[in-house]
């Protein structure tokens, strides 16, 4: 068969399950990359992937292709992967059960089982294509054994574009040591690393010391399609899935300095309730001064993002210590819809919200009110225009466009 030029093969192990971003990651980049090259797109997502992620997906040419042990797989998907995921889960997890050496073994025979097909159509896609581009959104080590794994022939015929969000080296099939293990595979492919925040993207640099090119790489900026409507009274979000990390047991404390102000609010629910969670949801439903409402985690993102382009403000009070290098897919989303947020000050995006006028960032409750006060003043500056501009500046720099 005649060589048909380069293909761009978005892929996430991660990008299954709709309550979380990383599917919204392969759509973002899969549009962006569809709106600057000619060549063909696809995404490879998990085969176990939730119905809605694969409604969400259905215009981008997408193939149900991976398998990941941290995200469930059923019976109907595949039997046996099912006992090996088990088996994976409980074995390779424990700590005590085999040394680092042996357990380093058996993940590497263990990873091939979930990605097996994966690497069989790669092998046969670079008999096709003179080039082949994997992109990642968000890296896995699932996915850096994927490519390890490659034969090296079509290694040679395949840059790697490595989405790092903190997570790269989270889960069963994590790296003793990852440094070299990315050291090792930069020597059998080009790679390349995005940060999503520029605290990471430094950290990262100074890491690997001039030897992989890191830049920043935030997910790119597509126009949203939903139209704002406005509320007869300011609309202040508290939105997206409900999690400890993200301070949601710090809400109550912000809108009781609320009490006197004529706002709305809208507050997302949890997925995973844990402990001290249903304490804040009865303590916010006793503050009978103020408009609240709810809504599910289990939302269709046509409504998500509905709610989300008729707030007036997003507050992110995130902890600090578990944002010191993560960034926010909901900053991105905000951003996409020309929305300023209040955020917890000493979050890796920071720099984000500072330099473009995107909100106010605050570290006590006086600066809270002040900082939504001037958010939604009319004299508020904000330059979303610029940011994503620039985002999708630093995507086409990330991949070399």
């Amino acid at each position: 068969m005649k060589d048909r030029g380069q293909i761009w093969i978005i892929l996430d192990f991660n990008g299954g399950r709709k309550h979380m971003h990383q599917w919204l990651y392969v759509k973002k980049y899969s549009q962006f990359l569809k709106s600057v090259i000619d060549d063909p797109v696809v995404c490879w997502i998990p085969k176990s992937a939730d119905r809605d992620v694969v409604k969400e997906l259905q215009e981008e040419q997408v193939e149900g292709i991976l398998n990941s042990p941290e995200y469930s797989i059923s019976e109907n998907d595949n039997r046996l992967l099912l006992i090996v995921n088990i088996v994976a889960l409980k074995f390779l997890s424990s700590k005590h059960l085999i040394k680092i050496g042996n357990r380093e073994i058996l993940k590497k025979y263990f990873a091939k089982l979930y990605f097996f097909k994966a690497r069989r159509r790669l092998i046969r896609v670079s008999k096709v294509f003179d080039s082949i581009n994997i992109v990642m959104p968000t890296t896995s080590p699932l996915a850096l054994r994927l490519l390890k794994s490659l034969p090296d022939p079509v290694a040679f015929k395949t840059k790697s574009y490595l989405g790092f969000l903190t997570g790269e080296n989270k889960g069963i099939f994590s790296f003793h040591d990852f440094k070299k293990e990315i050291s090792l595979l930069s020597e059998k492919m080009k790679l390349t690393i995005g940060a999503e925040t520029r605290t990471y993207m430094r950290k990262l640099e100074d890491l690997y010391s001039g030897q992989l090119a890191v830049s920043w790489s935030p997910v790119p900026s597509l126009p949203p399609r939903t139209t704002k409507i406005r509320r007869p009274k300011k609309t202040i979000g508290f939105i997206g899935n409900a999690r400890p990390n993200k301070g949601f047991t710090k809400i109550p404390a912000l809108l009781k300095m609320l009490e006197k102000e004529d706002y709305s609010i809208i507050i997302q629910k949890a997925v995973f309730p844990w402990p001290g969670y249903d304490a804040a949801i009865k303590e916010i439903q006793s503050l009978n001064n103020l408009e609240v409402q709810f809504i599910n985690s289990s939302v269709s993102q046509e409504v998500f993002l509905h709610q989300l382009s008729n707030i007036d403000v997003l507050v992110l009070p995130y902890l600090s210590q578990d944002y010191k290098y993560s960034g926010s897919g909901l900053l991105f989303l905000a951003a996409d819809f020309h929305i300023p947020v209040v955020s917890n000050k000493g979050l890796s995006f920071d720099w984000d919200i500072t330099n473009f006028g995107l909100g106010i960032t605050y570290s006590n409750m006086t600066e809270f009110i002040n900082g939504l006060k001037i958010v939604l003043g009319r004299d508020f500056y904000h330059n979303f225009t610029n940011y994503n501009f620039a985002r999708r500046l630093a995507c086409k720099n990330f991949l070399n466009l």
